[in-house]
Parts: C-alpha cells; structure tokens; sequence
C-alpha cells in the first residue's frame, strides 16, 4: 500500500529553504548607515543611529558582521564580545574595498607558517595546478548553467556557449597535465589568462541585449556598473576566505599561483579564484538579466545597489549545497577547502578542488 502524501516533498523541501533563509538573516548582520552606532546589552548587538534604536541581533546566532560604511562606530565591549565568540568583522569602504578584519588572534600558527615556507617549488605547482583547474571548471559549470536556459530561446547564444564550453574545457585539461617547469608560474598564467578571454567573451555576448555595455573586464578602478558589481562582489568574497585562510592557520601572504607582494594576502587572491564565478559571477549576471534597478552614482555603486548587492552575495554565502555527500553552507565549503590546503601544506594529503555542479 502507497502511504506517500501527494506534494509532501515539496513542502518539505519548501520549509527547509525557509528554515535555512531565516537562519542566515539571523546569523548575519550587515550595517551600511552612516552614523550607526553598535554596542552589546543584554547578549544582544544592538544598533542605534542618532540614539534611535533601528535593530536587534542576538550574539548567539551571530556567525558574521559586515560594516559597509564609513562613519560606522563599534564599542570596546562589543569588538570584545565578537572576538569571544569568534565572530569576525569586516570593514569595507563605499568603493567595496575591504579595509580590515578583526578576529582573534589565536589564529596564528607558526609551525603551519613554517611548513608553507619550506614547501618545493614542485608541490607549489600541484596545488598551483589544481587551484587553477577547479576555477576554470567552475566556471565551464557556469556557462553550462546558463546555457541551459539559453540554448532554446537563443541559437546564436547557444552557439557561443557551446564553443566557450569547448574551449575552457581544453584548457582546463591542459592545466591539468602541465608538467613541472621552474619558473612555473608563467605557464599557468598564461593558460589562466586564455581562459579569461573565453570566459569574458562568452560573458558579453550572454549580456548583450541586457543593456549594460560591458565591453571587458576591468579591474581597480572600474566604472561602469557590471565590472563595479563584480569588484564589490569579489571583496565581499575576499574577506570570507581571508577568515578561511587565517582559521587553518596559513599564512595569507604566502602564495602558490600569484607572485607575492609585500602587504598583499596573495594566497588568498589563489583560494578565492576557486570561488569567483559561483559566488559573485553568477549573482551579477542574475541580477542584471532581472533588470533590477541598478545604478552608478558618482563613479561608484549606488548605496542602494551596493545594499541590495551584498544582500545577495551574503545570501549566496549562506546558502546550502551538498558537498561531498554533505549538505552545508557554501561558506563551509570555502573553510573546508583552505582547511584541506592546509593539510596538502602540512601533512601531503590529496587536495581536490571543490566543482559547482550545475
């Protein structure tokens, strides 16, 4: 006898991506007003602008603060709450660039520190390797992703994603099975920056009747809409895996794919080449296909683009996959990663890099 309840999986389903939703509204607290002031009481952080209390959040759920403006104040008690309980701040300016993280300081190790330092140039290469593979195919997945609501409704379109798919393709399996050379960085870019060119390419076309005129990629700097929401995006992004790096003890500033620089966190830009186009590529694209009202104001995002924009990337952040046979925010995904980097550091275990499905 058939006990199954019509339409119960969906319900399920339904209130699962409920539960998870409110989950991560209460476990994140972004501030973007000028003039807001965050203090505890009570086991709550709350925040008032002008003495006027405007919201409430409970240090129990907090797993993350994100502080989008200048002008924004914190007590001494309350950054000493968050780093008790280990929850990390992140201080942006209005361009999206990440000025600073404040986290304990236990997350120092100096035999980690040390292992990176002495690791040879030929287990720099594999890591540098699969790094750069896993970034290439993810971003394969995306135009698969894309493609497959595409592919009907427009043939040139279609077209042009199956080439890119073709492309990027080849070159990740010669990422793959590119031997050791010293100095091996110069190959590895090289075939990265073929890569970007496909990928770019594919990007515009899918863009082209979506009135945003993006022409190319472009870095520091940018100011037309769509390259201004990707760099708001990727610092956004930064600044989780920065927090990743530091919780599996690595050092930021020793890198395997980027050449490192004094100041810079390099290995951080390597980590987060993994995650581009999943968590902020896809968002931007979405976003501009949805036609939502999107702005630059003065060389720079909007404040209300720039609010609804890291919503959405908070949002993507929190949000569950499966992984491995398990099911955990994408986030998790990003620790669990740097943390197996760790151990390829540390201990030579096999690192896979994590591939989006689509």
């Amino acid at each position: 006898m058939n006990t199954k309840h019509p339409g119960k999986t969906k319900d399920e389903s339904r209130r699962k991506i409920e539960y998870h939703r409110k989950e991560a509204e209460s476990s994140e607290l972004v501030v973007n007003t000028m003039g807001a002031y965050i203090e505890v009481s009570d086991g709550y952080l709350t925040i008032r602008v002008q003495k006027k209390l405007v919201g409430k959040h409970r240090l129990a759920s907090l797993r993350h603060i994100t502080l989008l403006s200048h002008g924004i104040s914190l007590s001494s008690n309350a950054v000493d709450q968050c780093v008790e309980r280990k929850i990390p701040i992140d201080f942006f300016d209005s361009h999206g660039k990440h000025k600073a993280t404040i986290l304990s300081p236990r997350t120092i190790d100096s035999d980690c520190w040390a292992a990176q330092a002495s690791l040879p140039d030929p287990d720099r290469f594999i890591l540098a390797k699969k790094i750069l593979f896993g970034k290439v195919r993810n971003q394969v997945n995306l135009i698969k992703y894309f493609h497959k609501y595409h592919s009907k409704a427009m043939p040139q379109l279609a077209q042009a994603g199956l080439d890119a798919i073709n492309q990027l393709t080849l070159l990740s399996l010669k990422i793959k099975d590119s031997p050791f050379s010293s100095p091996y960085r110069e190959t590895l870019m090289a075939l990265e920056a073929q890569a970007a060119v496909v990928y770019w390419a594919y990007v515009r076309t899918l863009l082209a009747d979506d009135k945003i005129e993006f022409l190319q990629r472009q870095h520091q700097g940018a100011s037309d809409l769509f390259n201004a929401m990707l760099n708001y995006g990727y610092a956004l992004l930064y600044a989780r895996v920065w927090q990743a790096v530091l919780a599996a003890r690595l050092n930021p500033a020793d890198s395997v794919l980027h050449v490192r620089q004094p100041g810079k966190p390099t290995l951080v830009f390597d980590i987060v080449e993994i995650f581009r186009a999943q968590s902020v590529d896809r968002i931007v694209i979405a976003m501009v296909q949805k036609h939502l009202p999107l702005a630059i104001e003065d060389g720079r995002l909007s404040h209300d683009t720039r609010a609804t924009l890291a919503a959405a990337i908070l949002e993507r952040l929190n949000r569950y996959e499966k992984f491995r046979g398990e099911e955990i925010r994408f986030e998790q995904i990003i620790q669990k990663q740097t943390a197996e980097i760790a151990l390829f550091i540390t201990q030579h275990k096999t690192f896979r890099p994590y591939l989006a499905k689509w």
